[in-house]
Order: structure tokens, then sequence, then C-alpha cells
């Protein structure tokens, strides 16, 4: 039996790693690995030539390409080998943002497969970028921007006389370059996000590096960033208007010769409403107890500060006091707070279940303790079990405590339940159990255990659920496994899934199961995270219960997976012209140009009509499609495929239809057309 317990644990520990790791095929997005620095995973996926059917390219993603990837040689090798999926209206501005001049030059130079638009402002860090520009290309000097803080650029512009701006940016903090430059310059571009973001990562520097009040303050007071300067320059170059009324009102209290969060207060609540900026700002005056948080409270929204504090938690009853004039406070780590909150805020069920659920999360053992006896009267208390912050240690003297004192969570976030450290500490499982016998909803229940890395949980619930219900007792999977469930299990669920249709659970319990769609649903996040294992299990699965809606699953594994989840499907399910044309159109307007050429290239009908892979992969059809339908004429569908495809721009689709299949041939296009992203165009010749 021990032994038995180890076993299990090692399992589960195995399946929580998991949860901590990515499977490659989970990697689905271009902008995420740069966002994350993984160009060495980068690299493997071109290198495996999977490039174009594992990663989406948005704008985001373009831009990080062009201005932060580090391997160079990477990037010329992406970008000749998928030209199509980086051509916007501001990649030459993204080039010349990353200021390397012989990439910017590659560009200028393209003509094919599409002409690049210049764009209206292309930042410039170098003299040689400048001076290609406007000598070598002919580009307008109105059109380019000085970003640079070196004084030899500085110069280089000023002297010319051009008509090129100059972004300050760089030149906050830097008084007397930036003099010169406001003084005798026409041309300014005052776009400070740069300097926004340094003050802000250094308030943050501060709160996250002191232990307390003063050191905080006196972090700030140390620290390098000429604040005084930054925030003379720029009044003095933008002048009041761009400081708000109730900011100046709040900087009437504070001392600018001796509070070292006047100016970075001035330049960050004056610079941005954003709400990361104005939580940064808050947590800030909480932790230094600073006076002028009653002034931020009395007027939110003018600020910027409305619902900034919902996350923060009041030290002192005067804080908590000026809160309650902000927001519905929903955090609390004191308990001489909570009671002067609970005595003068008309505070609801739900703003105490908050704050109930945050102390149980952060191990607040004093307060839940003073909670549990505070409440310990009501018949029921409403409240979600959130991911645990603790040690196991901690994690389990909290559960006694809860236990002991009769609260038991009535609903538990994902998070918790994928790290909860359940099955074989029974301690917690218990705890948990009891928690999903007392659920209104026996389907919350469900769908919260399957959250966890293990069937133990769904087996006792089921068991549960037949001694009160008996032969009467049905379970909906269909509205069970949906939205963020099926995502998870997509990626994550193959030994639930499997026990749940084939093993364990199934044969226990599998008489009282409706699945509805719910095998759609899982196939969809099986395709879009590649989990090929899971995805031809349930495809499988769905083929032996029959009664298949092979339209609706057909296009969405083509709208979703890739080549591979195609195969896959053509070997398993006959697939006729009809589903293979909605396959093909699907593809197109989907922009999953892979695809769409192995649907028509590498497909072909047999003499029963049903779709086969072609055997020799070398020899291309073209079995196209896109032309075809049941319920309307042909060439009207294949005009509504192109309209769509032509609208959203998707290059790539347009050169595979019009120059590899050498088509646009509906009668009803037969002039050319104009294909534009914003002004980036190029126009195809139809048949």
């Amino acid at each position: 039996m021990f032994t038995v317990k180890i076993l299990k644990s090692v399992q589960l520990n195995n399946r929580r790693q998991q949860l901590k790791s990515y499977r490659l095929g989970a990697i689905i997005t271009l902008e995420w690995i740069l966002k994350n620095g993984y160009e060495g995973l980068l690299k493997m996926i071109f290198d495996r030539d999977e490039f174009e059917q594992r990663l989406h390219v948005s704008n985001d993603a373009i831009r990080l390409f062009f201005t932060e990837m580090k391997d160079r040689q990477l990037l010329l090798s992406i970008y000749n080998q998928n030209t199509l999926y980086f051509c916007t209206d501001r990649t030459i501005e993204w080039a010349c943002q990353r200021g390397d001049l012989e990439i910017v030059k590659m560009l200028l130079k393209q003509t094919e497969p599409i002409k690049l638009n210049i764009g209206d402002a292309l930042p410039c860090s170098s003299i040689e970028l400048v001076t290609f520009l406007l000598d070598d290309h002919g580009v307008p000097a109105s059109k380019i921007q000085c970003h640079s803080d070196s004084l030899e650029m500085i110069n280089f512009v000023m002297e010319k006389g051009l008509s090129i701006s100059i972004n300050l940016d760089p030149l906050f903090g830097k008084q007397e370059l930036f003099d010169r430059v406001t003084s005798r310059h026409p041309t300014l571009n005052v776009n400070a996000s740069q300097t926004l973001s340094l003050i802000t990562a250094e308030i943050q520097n501060a709160i996250e590096n002191s232990s307390s009040g003063l050191e905080c303050s006196e972090y700030l007071a140390k620290s390098t960033i000429p604040f005084k300067t930054i925030y003379e320059s720029a009044k003095r170059v933008m002048g009041t208007d761009n400081y708000s009324i109730k900011t100046l009102e709040v900087l009437k209290h504070m001392d600018n010769e001796n509070d070292p969060f006047y100016y970075p207060f001035a330049i960050t609540s004056s610079w941005s409403t954003k709400m990361d900026i104005a939580l940064t700002i808050l947590q800030y005056v909480v932790k230094t107890d600073h006076h002028i948080l009653q002034y931020i409270c009395k007027d939110p929204i003018q600020l910027g500060f409305m619902y900034a504090g919902t996350t923060i938690a009041p030290q002192t009853i005067e804080q908590a006091n000026h809160f309650m004039q902000l927001c519905n406070i929903q955090t609390i780590d004191k308990v001489e707070v909570f009671d002067y909150v609970l005595e003068n805020m008309d505070s609801d069920s739900q703003n105490m279940a908050q704050i109930f659920s945050t102390a149980v999360a952060t191990c607040n053992f004093d307060l839940v303790h003073h909670m549990t006896n505070k409440f310990k009267d009501e018949s029921r208390h409403e409240w979600t079990f959130e991911e645990f912050k603790g040690t196991l240690q901690q994690f389990k003297d909290m559960v006694k405590l809860l236990d002991g004192t009769g609260f038991y969570a009535t609903s538990f976030t994902p998070d918790s339940m994928k790290t909860m450290p359940l099955h074989p500490t029974e301690l917690l499982t218990d705890y948990v159990l009891k928690c999903f016998y007392q659920m209104e909803d026996f389907e919350d229940a469900i769908s919260a255990s399957l959250f966890s890395q293990d069937d133990y949980l769904i087996l006792k619930l089921l068991e549960h659920q037949q001694k009160i219900e008996k032969e009467e007792f049905q379970l909906r999977l269909d509205l069970v496994i949906k939205f963020d469930l099926a995502d998870h299990l997509g990626r994550y669920g193959d030994y639930i899934i499997e026990s749940l249709l084939n093993g364990e659970i199934h044969q226990k319990y599998g008489n009282y199961f409706r699945l509805g769609d719910c095998l759609e649903a899982m196939i969809e996040t099986t395709c879009i995270y590649s989990n090929m294992n899971l995805y031809r299990f349930l495809l499988e699965k769905q083929l032996v219960l029959g009664n298949v809606d092979i339209k609706s699953i057909a296009q969405t594994i083509t709208q979703h997976g890739n080549v591979e989840c195609i195969k896959i499907l053509l070997t398993l399910f006959d697939i006729d012209r009809n589903t293979l044309a909605l396959m093909q159109q699907k593809a197109a307007t989907r922009q999953k140009r892979a695809n769409l050429v192995f649907l028509i290239e590498q497909t072909e009908l047999d003499l029963n009509g049903i779709t086969r892979i072609t055997q020799n992969s070398t020899i291309k059809q073209c079995n196209y499609l896109l032309n075809y339908s049941e319920i309307e004429d042909g060439n009207l569908t294949e005009s509504k495929i192109f309209s769509i495809i032509l609208r959203k721009s998707s290059l790539d689709i347009i050169d595979f239809i019009f120059k590899k299949m050498g088509r646009f041939s509906t009668p009803l296009l037969t002039k050319p057309e104009l294909c534009t992203t914003d002004s980036t165009t190029k126009t195809f010749s139809l048949k």
C-alpha cells in the first residue's frame, strides 16, 4: 500500500511538472517566443521547416522580429523564406528602429513578392542610415525621425537644417543637449514612452527592494534618474496643458524640495492614465504611508486611479478610510483593518468572500482565524479557493483550520486545482471532497476536478452522486467541458480524458455520460496545441460513437490544425467532395496556407468521390475546389472567398492562388484587383 502511494505521488508530480513547462506543440505564436527571448527555440522550429505550420505571426510579432531579435542571420533566413508574413506598412519603420542599414537597404530594394511602403515616420539612430534614406533612396526628410542621444547625430541633423524631427525621449535628463535641441531645432517630437517606462520601473524597484516605507522612500531619493530635470524639461516643452488640474492640485500638497516622490509622481500621473502605472503609484503611496493618498482618493476617476486599489491592502485604519472612497476594498492583511472595514464600509457578501479567499491563499492565518470566528454562525460561507502561495505544511495547517471551523469553499479556481497537492495526501483530498459534496451544482464540482492531474477526485464524486441519485444520475459532459477546461484538457488532459472515455472512469460510470459536442471542443484544442496522441484518440473515439457532424469537425481541424492533423482525419473518415471544398475554403479564409496547399496539391478524389492522400507526394495535383458548392453557383462561392482574402490582405494565400495556381478563375473578377494593407499595395492581373 505504501509503495502504491509513492508511485501515485511520483505520477502526479510528473503531471504537475508538465503544467510548469511547455510542449513544443503548445507554442503557437511567434510573439510569445520573441517576448521571452527563446531564439534558440525559434531556430529549431525554422530548421525543422515548421515555421509556417506552427507559428501565428501578428503585427506585434513582426515589430519584435525586427526590433528585438538578436540573431541577425536567423532573421534574414526566416524573412527570405517567409517574406509575405512580414509585409506590413510598418515593416521598414521597424527595420529602421533596429538600426541595421543592410536590412533597411534590402527591404527598400524589395519588389517581389511585394513592394513595401516606406511609411510616414522612420526612427533613425545613426548618420549612415539617415544619409542612405535621404541621398540614396530619396526619402523626404519629413518622414525621418531622429531617435538618438548621440551628440554627433544631433549635430548632423541640426547643422543640415533638415526638416527631420528630433524625438526628445532619449534626451530627457541630458539637460545641455536637451536645451540645445529645444531652443534651436524647429521640428520636435515628444513621445516619452521610453522615459515613462524607465521611471515607472524605478518606482517599482523601490517598492520591491525595500522592507519598510522609510527604505522605499530612501531608495527613490538615491536614484540616479534625474527626475527633476526631466520634469522641468518636459514642462517647458509641453507647457502645463499635459498636466491635469487634479494632478497639479495634489502636487500643491507635496514638498518639491524634500519629497523624493514629488517629481516621479508628477511625471507618471500626468503622462499616462494606464492602470499598471496607477497601480505602481498607489503601491508606493501605501507602502510609504504617503499623505497624498487622501487627495488621490478624493477624485480617483479624474486622476485615473479608479479600481486600481482592489488588489492593494491598506496598511492602516486611516488608509482604509481613504480607500473606501477609492474602491470596494477586496484585499486586507491586518485584523484591525478588517474590523474597521467591516464596521464602516457598506460591504456585501461578495466583498467579504474575496477578502477571505485572498487571506487563505496568502497564508494569513491570523486573519483567517479571525474571520472564521466572526462568521461562524452563518449557515453558508460563499468563497473561492484560489492558488495557494504557501508550503505544503502551511497548506495542511490551513486546511485543518478551515475543516475544523466548517469553512468549505464553494468554488475553486482552475489554477488552484492544477497545483494542489492532492491524493494521495489524504488530508487535503478529503477536505476538497467535502467542499465538492456541498456544492450546489454537481457539474461545477466535476469541472473543478477535471483541472486536477488525477482521476481520483472524479471517481469519488461520481460514486457519491450515484448514491444520491441512483439510476436517475446523468452527467452532461458537453456542459462541463468547454472554454478554459477544454483548452486545459486539450493541452494536458491525456490521462484524464482517456480514463473518462476509455479507462476506469468510463468502465464504472460511462453509461451515465452524455457527450454532446464536447469531443469537438477538445479536438479543436488538441489541434491548436498539436497534442497529436490525444487528437488521434479523440477522433477514433468519435468514429466509434458515430453520428458525427463531419463537415463541422473537418472545418474545425482545417482552421486550427496542421497538415498532420488533416492527414489523420483523411485516413479515419470518408471525406467527400463537398466537405473537401469546405475545408479548402476554410483554409483560404482563415489564412492557413500550408493546409490549403496540401488540400489542393496532395489530395485527389477516388472513383467513389472520397478524398484520399496522393501516394506520390512529389507529383502535385490540382484538386482545386474553391469554386465548388452544393448550394449555390461555384463561381459565386469563389468570388466570395476571393473577396474575403483580399479584404483580409492574406498575401500568402493570394500569392499561392494567383502565382502558384495561376488563377483567379471566376468570371465575376475579370479586371485587375488591388490588394491593400492600408497603403502597402500590389496589383494582381486576374484571368
